[in-house]
């Protein structure tokens, strides 16, 4: 970017001269900033008196374009004014860009300030990164608030965030997701605090919670009750807990953190516990079927998973049975009881919304005698 900086004076030079009236005087850089001769030679000067301004116009923007289904052409190229000045180097040390944040900060505190009168409804808040506020009548629920140590949004308008939320759930173990700070502000407030066990091991004011499969538990709040089920995730070796969360009007929230793998961790973690567990069946003929005789798994299946077993760990026989039915063939994989199913398990479109297939690797055809 630096290197089309001089090249672009010239075309926004009179932009620069009407910015410049219409800003508000404590964000005007220094007196003599539209001078084309106070840019000559100083493109970091440039970028930093533009930050300001493009900033100030996206705050505009955002504030006359709210939200909506159909995202309008405004809001856009706001976000992409945005996007360019946190593509420059350092943003988190950018005065324009820590002021910004300060304004839009405060007016998320102005409107949480203000009563909601529908019980049905359900507000939505994006704070820095996945800091996420879900509001209600009755419940506030804040997931990952981060201000990064009070760096990137001061601890006074933070506790005033805080002040406003009835519980908080942290997904992992990151900076980015997880703010001592913050932690300090709650247990200030008696918030509440939900986490995995990787997440301020030694503070016992911390709920940690990270089960092995899928749970659900209640959580009840002077403002009402809560019923969340949590999912253990993870961000390669990191746990990161999913979190979905019932609130008292019905409405349903998710958090999921970062949920990802690089390429071949998941076999990574495969070779690491030394066996690949698998959800199958013993009495499926022609697909897998033990023998009772010589306690071998034979059939279709079984041999295609014999068969992933040697692949990744060198031993067709390095496998963990788990007895399955077709009524709990997703539950297991969605729990993680397991790292794979083949149990005679048809491709289906409502099945695909939650779990992902390999295949398909077998094809019937069905007749009428």
């Amino acid at each position: 970017m630096k290197k089309t900086v001089l090249a672009s004076l010239a075309i926004i030079a009179s932009t620069f001269c009407l910015f410049s009236q219409e800003s508000q005087p404590s964000r005007n850089p220094d007196d003599g900033h539209r001078y084309l001769k106070e840019y000559w030679n100083r493109p970091e000067k440039y970028l930093e008196d533009q930050a300001w301004y493009m900033l100030d116009i996206a705050d505009r923007v955002f504030t006359a374009n709210p939200p909506s289904t159909q995202v309008s052409l405004e809001r856009e190229v706001a976000f992409l004014m945005l996007d360019a000045v946190l593509h420059e180097p350092d943003p988190i040390h950018n005065p324009a860009v820590l002021d910004f944040l300060a304004r839009r900060t405060q007016q998320v505190i102005e409107d949480l300030d203000k009563p909601l009168k529908d019980k049905k409804s359900l507000r939505v808040y994006k704070i820095y990164n996945c800091g996420l506020i879900f509001r209600t009548r009755d419940v506030t629920v804040a997931v990952d608030l981060n201000g990064r140590n009070g760096t990137l949004i001061p601890d006074g308008l933070m506790s005033k965030i805080v002040d406003n939320i009835d519980i908080l759930f942290l997904t992992h173990d990151h900076g980015d997701h997880v703010d001592s700070h913050v932690r300090d502000l709650c247990h200030k407030r008696n918030v509440p605090i939900y986490a995995t066990e990787e997440i301020f091991r030694q503070d016992d004011q911390v709920r940690h919670v990270r089960p092995e499969n899928l749970w659900a538990f209640e959580v009840n709040l002077s403002s009402g009750k809560l019923v969340v089920n949590v999912l253990p995730g993870h961000q390669d070796k990191v746990q990161n807990n999913i979190w979905v969360v019932t609130l008292p009007n019905g409405k349903v929230i998710c958090a999921m953190g970062d949920q990802w793998l690089t390429d071949g961790s998941d076999l990574a973690m495969i070779k690491e516990a030394g066996k690949l567990r698998v959800g199958t069946t013993a009495q499926s003929f022609l697909f897998s079927l033990l023998d009772e005789e010589d306690g071998k798994y034979r059939g279709f299946d079984a041999g295609l998973y014999q068969l992933l077993a040697n692949y990744i760990l060198g031993d067709p026989n390095a496998w963990e049975f788990t007895q399955v039915t077709s009524s709990t063939r997703e539950d297991v994989l969605i729990s993680d009881q397991v790292d794979a199913v083949f149990a005679t398990y048809s491709i289906l479109p409502s099945r695909q919304e939650v779990i992902s297939f390999a295949g398909p690797y077998f094809t019937s055809k069905q007749g009428i005698l």
